[in-house]
């Protein structure tokens, strides 16, 4: 399903931002990035999921626990991960991988 070729996954996991909360995860990417992919929407790894457009940037909010999200326990660390999908007006998909 994702399509990521080259040093684009590089440049779209360093221009996606992740704020985590104790209960939330929020993942961004700005517009000017955005609309020099194509990109016409994003979800989560659950596609109910589904983020929006403002004038700055594409984003999504959801709770840790929901949407897809994975978690992993560690020694010291509990990790929260889910996929950014990103459709494109080419209908592909790019996908990142997020943390909290």
């Amino acid at each position: 399903m994702c399509r990521v070729a080259g040093g684009l996954t590089w440049t779209l996991q360093q221009a996606v931002r992740v704020q985590c909360s104790a209960m939330q995860l929020t993942a961004s990417l700005p517009a000017p990035l955005a609309d020099a992919l194509g990109v016409t929407g994003l979800y989560l790894s659950d596609r109910g999921c589904s983020g929006r457009r403002n004038a700055t940037h594409w984003s999504i909010t959801s709770r840790v626990t929901s949407c897809g999200s994975t978690l992993r326990i560690g020694e010291k660390l509990t990790t929260y991960s889910n996929l950014v999908i990103f459709n494109t007006i080419t209908h592909s998909f790019l996908c990142v991988r997020v943390h909290c």
